[in-house]
């Protein structure tokens, strides 16, 4: 997968709606955005971000076991590209855990109102 289309990936998953002419709007981060511009493998800032977003979708350990992602946890050491990586890791990682969220969402929960909370 190319830079680009990554970071349209989280883009997306960041809830963010992308207009025909490759734009998007950030209100946290000031503006109006060319998707080939947003920051999200450049900036911390905009990386932890994504990191917030990810903790409040699978947010305890105990969920994660329960629905089956702290094997992708603990095979892609996601956890460890956030506690000291360099940025490019843990944009890679995050892309990664985007990637398999998106593939396995609809089994992670097991009711409509579990979904609803989370997405």
């Amino acid at each position: 997968m190319k830079r680009a289309e990554e970071n349209k990936l989280i883009i997306e998953f960041m809830g963010h709606k992308i207009d025909q002419h490759e734009f998007v709007t950030l209100p946290e981060f000031g503006g109006r955005f060319n998707t080939s511009t947003v920051r999200y493998d450049k900036d911390w800032h905009w990386l932890m971000s994504v990191v917030s977003k990810i903790n409040e979708k699978m947010c305890t350990e105990h969920y994660m076991r329960a629905h089956g992602g702290y094997d992708f946890l603990e095979s892609t050491k996601f956890e460890s590209h956030l506690l000291g990586a360099r940025l490019k890791d843990t944009y890679e990682a995050i892309v990664e855990f985007i990637t398999w969220y998106n593939e396995n969402k609809s089994e992670l929960y097991t009711s409509d109102a579990m979904s609803q909370k989370f997405d």
